[in-house]
């Protein structure tokens, strides 16, 4: 079995390789690791198709959604990803299995088992497609959190979520700022915020700060970082971070 890797984390990549060298019921050849999309698109236009891809989803210069858009992908895909909002749009594009990191062996034999079983179930008539059907109840609506719990002194209240332009740390302390600029404490972490809200409308552009698409009013190039000049105005001056610079700029071009 020739498996292709499109991961952007060394380390994962090198768990995924360790974890298929691991387990004796397949022959597996890995063909190589791949770390962005636009290497991916020119791969998977240029070689044979892989008969079985493992595949990360925030890569370093974007979402891997992108791929499909510039190629027909037909081998099978293994999703895996720190983030669980993305379960059905994977569903839609030859996902197979949706892993949440950090992946172990055991992942990924029971992913492993579960391609050979629906091979065994389609034989050759190999048509993952079918596979999105299972999940058409769910295609009503994405579960993002529409409002959080905020504290102001002793007392507790709400802000809707699309009333929120950040989500930030400080000194510890996590809050939120509101387009009227007003800041509350939450009592959750800017990682718990990331798996809850939608990333079309925030971006982690560091790891004290997830940002609202409404609120980037302009964005600076500064040496090998990028400052963002927000509206409304940050306390502190926001920079993306060098290895999200990418991320960031097809975030904002989508």
């Amino acid at each position: 079995m020739k498996v292709l890797i499109i991961e952007d984390e060394d380390a994962a990549a090198r768990g995924l390789i360790s974890s298929l060298e691991a387990q004796h019921l397949y022959d597996i050849e890995v063909l190589m690791v791949i770390d962005s999309v636009d290497c991916s698109i020119k791969y998977l236009k240029n070689n044979p198709p892989p008969d079985l891809i493992f595949m990360d989803i925030q890569l370093s210069d974007g979402l891997s959604f992108k791929i499909f858009e510039k190629v027909e992908v037909s081998s099978p895909i293994i999703f895996c990803t720190a983030y669980d909002q993305y379960a059905i749009q994977a569903f839609k594009v030859n996902g197979l299995d949706y892993l949440l990191k950090p992946v172990d062996a055991d992942d990924v034999l029971k992913s492993l088992q579960k391609l050979k079983d629906w091979q065994n179930r389609v034989l050759n008539q190999f048509n993952l497609s079918e596979l999105g059907s299972v999940f058409e109840s769910l295609k009503a609506k994405p579960a993002y959190k529409n409002r959080f719990l905020v504290k102001a002194g002793q007392k507790f209240s709400y802000k809707n979520t699309e009333d929120i332009a950040s989500f930030y740390t400080s000194e510890g302390i996590h809050y939120l700022k509101t387009f009227a600029g007003r800041n509350f404490q939450i009592d959750k972490t800017i990682e718990e915020v990331e798996r809850l809200i939608d990333p079309a409308t925030f971006f982690r552009i560091n790891r004290q700060c997830l940002i609202n698409i409404r609120a980037v009013k302009s964005v600076e190039q500064e040496y090998r970082r990028l400052l963002i000049h927000t509206d409304p105005v940050m306390e502190e001056e926001q920079f993306v971070s060098r290895q999200r610079a990418q991320a960031f700029k097809s975030w904002l071009d989508d």
